[in-house]
């Protein structure tokens, strides 16, 4: 085992040491009082001496007499006020009470302070977006007032075109257009504030808010009828030319020179183009000028109507009545331009009422002439006395020479 005291038990052991001496150096002036206080009082009139400071013994053992007979006596301490109490308790809790202290002034300084200044911005704000709106609803009311007077515009130039305003979507668009803008110029009798304020803000905006939706919901009507008048100006686009066209044929007929008989067959025609052509059906309306044009043509064009003598095909035919025992006979024609083409020429059935263009249709004529081309085409296959009629340019009558049992003879189209 080593000899050897470490350092910190011996600094230890010391420092104990140290104080039990140094307590038992203060207990010892307590129990010897009297001397302490004569060895406390030589040394005050040593520092006073050194000092060059004179101080009377009296005063000297006067002063150490009364500082020694106080120093070990309980003095009780003196009562605080209420004030000071509360002051303590107060500095004492102060963890649990300064927080929301703290907060609570905060909110009321910003109450104070802040809040006017925030409230004062909000309201701006309202009515900055109030006024905004004015702003908004103005220019919508202005661009509907731009777009009603431009359909006025439209629908009044409808009313002088010669070509649209006879047609029958046009007067339904016109009768329907009149109440949609007198509407429109109701909607627009609103007043919107000039300008909007803090106390006019919540009416101001009620005011907007109506006028608004009444201008938006006005404007769906205008935009349809907008819609409408831009479909009809395509169609008269469209048809215009047809109208033309159907112009130009009456003209080019009736500077043809017909006869009242010959003219009225044309008036069926014109009649179903210019209906077409009031309906906008541009199919309708090109078939019917392309009917009234095959129709002037044929009535241009000098014809002869002959019978038809070709190997092979028929030249006459024999109708046979049997419940009632009756005849009637039909030579088989066809009508020739000057250079031999054939022309094919508007003919009725007399039998089924049916009408259409015929290279080849049957007249009717009597027994005699039925029976003459019969034989004529037995010799030799052939008729040769073919001529039966002939039709003059500008005309759409043809003379007989032979045959037919009425000035206007029958047609027939199947045999």
């Amino acid at each position: 085992m080593s000899n050897l005291v470490s350092l910190s038990e011996q600094m230890g052991a010391m420092a104990l040491i140290d104080e039990l001496r140094f307590s038992q150096a203060e207990l010892q002036k307590q129990l010897d009082l009297p001397k302490h206080r004569l060895r406390v009082a030589e040394q005050i009139r040593e520092f006073y001496r050194a000092k060059g400071i004179e101080v009377e013994d009296a005063l000297v053992e006067e002063g150490v007499r009364n500082f020694f007979a106080n120093r070990l006596t309980y003095q009780a301490p003196v009562r605080i006020g209420r004030l000071a109490r509360l002051l303590a308790r107060a500095y004492i809790t102060r963890r649990r009470w300064l927080m929301p202290t703290v907060g609570i002034l905060g909110v009321g300084l910003w109450l104070v302070l802040v809040a006017p200044s925030v409230s004062g911005f909000f309201a701006r704000s309202m009515v900055a977006g109030a006024q905004a709106q004015v702003d908004g609803a103005r220019e919508l009311l202005a661009g509907h007032v731009a777009q009603r007077e431009q359909l006025e515009k439209r629908v009044s130039a409808l009313y002088t075109d010669a070509l649209v305003a006879n047609m029958p979507t046009t007067r339904r668009l016109l009768e329907e257009a009149g109440p949609l803008l007198e509407k429109a110029r109701t909607v627009e009798q609103v007043r919107l504030p000039l300008q909007v304020t803090e106390q006019s803000r919540t009416e101001d905006s009620k005011l907007i808010n109506s006028a608004t939706d009444s201008l938006k919901k006005d404007s769906i009507g205008l935009n349809a009828l907008a819609t409408q008048l831009d479909a009809l100006s395509a169609q008269a686009t469209t048809i215009r030319p047809w109208f033309t066209q159907l112009q130009d044929s009456r003209d080019k007929v009736r500077k043809m020179g017909l006869s009242k008989a010959d003219a009225e067959q044309f008036q069926p025609l014109f009649a179903k183009a210019e209906q077409a052509v009031k309906d906008m059906n541009a199919t309708a309306a090109e078939q019917g000028l392309q009917e009234v044009e095959q129709l002037r043509a044929v009535a241009a064009a000098p014809l002869t109507l002959e019978v038809v003598s070709r190997a092979g095909e028929k030249s006459m035919v024999e109708r046979n009545f049997d419940p009632t025992g009756g005849k009637s006979w039909y030579l088989l024609a066809e009508a020739l331009d000057a250079s031999g083409n054939v022309v094919p020429l508007p003919i009725t059935s007399v039998e089924t009422g049916e009408r259409r263009y015929a290279s080849m249709f049957g007249v009717r004529v009597n027994q005699a002439t039925y029976q003459a081309a019969k034989n004529d085409k037995l010799a030799d296959g052939l008729v040769d006395d073919r001529l039966i009629g002939k039709k003059a340019a500008n005309s759409l009558s043809f003379a007989f020479g032979k045959g037919p049992v009425k000035t206007k003879p029958d047609y027939i189209l199947e045999w």
